[in-house]
């Protein structure tokens, strides 16, 4: 019983808004395929970081709501907002920490980076 929130994973919310966005980029792919090449390479950088940014989130996610109470139980202003605000934190801080990892001898393995240490010359 009770309310089903947005975020619970295997909600029937989540579940729509997954298929939803994957068809809408499906339906589009031609239209991105045109963007500029900037657009591109942003899309080839998150592409590359998405595994280490899937693992990454729910810990970002955590540490907000716990370490700096951005929990949406006490939200007081604007719910848009508040749920954009998350969104691009999220986003940024996942990002920015596959990067680091990424950079780190033997560590970049788990985020699925190609073996960029080779000790072949």
């Amino acid at each position: 019983g009770g309310v089903e929130y947005f975020g619970e994973y295997f909600s029937m919310n989540v579940i729509v808004m997954s298929v939803s966005f994957f068809a809408l980029l499906v339906t589009l792919r031609d239209q991105i395929a045109r963007l500029p090449n900037i657009s591109i390479k942003v899309a080839a950088a998150l592409s590359e970081a998405a595994f280490g940014m899937f693992l990454f989130h729910s810990v970002i996610l955590n540490i907000l709501d716990n370490k700096f109470g951005y929990d949406i139980q006490l939200i007081t202003g604007n719910l848009w907002i508040y749920i954009i605000q998350k969104l691009l934190l999220t986003v940024f801080l996942s990002y920015v920490s596959v990067w680091l990892f990424l950079r780190v001898p033997y560590l970049n393995y788990l985020f699925g980076a190609k073996n960029t240490y080779s000790s072949s010359k």
